[in-house]
């Protein structure tokens, strides 16, 4: 988690909350936009329990829009 909050601004990422979760376990999470791409991320470190290994869970969105014909959603032809 230290490295995305170093490196993710780095790359375009705006960093919009850095928390920890409301759920009981507590585990850290971020939520990261990148608006020239149009994406936003939820990284959520979850730690070691009973039940599982410590694991990170990732969630990528992306916004819906239409991309002209012949065009690439980059604007590359």
């Amino acid at each position: 988690m230290a490295n995305l909050r170093e490196k993710l601004p780095k790359n375009g990422w705006k960093i919009i909350a850095d928390r920890e979760a409301e759920s009981e376990d507590r585990d850290p999470v971020i939520h990261a936009e990148h608006e020239e791409m149009r994406y936003a991320l939820d990284v959520v470190w979850e730690r070691e329990t009973a039940e599982h290994d410590p694991q990170i869970s990732v969630t990528l969105l992306s916004a819906c829009f239409e991309t002209p014909e012949g065009e690439s959603p980059q604007g590359e032809f």
